[in-house]
């Protein structure tokens, strides 16, 4: 009887070969996904940071107005009494 074997080494060694792409396919899918991920939150986090650092200004901004124009008010006071 002639026996035919299932599969050539040749068969398994291209198994082998096609996991060990699959493998690596999805190591770079996983890791191109992580350095996306990492540059989305790294680029909220600086949002977030010029953001608070633009109300902080504005805010800055609009004591120093107030403070401004009461200081004016009290020296044209002071002027219309002299």
């Amino acid at each position: 009887m002639l026996e035919i074997p299932l599969l050539r080494a040749s068969a398994l060694g291209q198994i082998a070969k096609t996991k060990g792409l699959k493998k690596a396919s999805f190591y770079r899918y996983t890791n191109t996904l992580r350095k996306a991920l990492r540059d989305v939150n790294n680029d909220l986090s600086a949002h977030d940071l010029y953001s608070k650092r633009l109300k902080d200004a504005l805010e800055a901004k609009h004591n120093l107005n107030v403070v401004y124009q009461l200081n004016n008010d009290l020296y044209k006071k002071k002027s219309l009494a002299i």
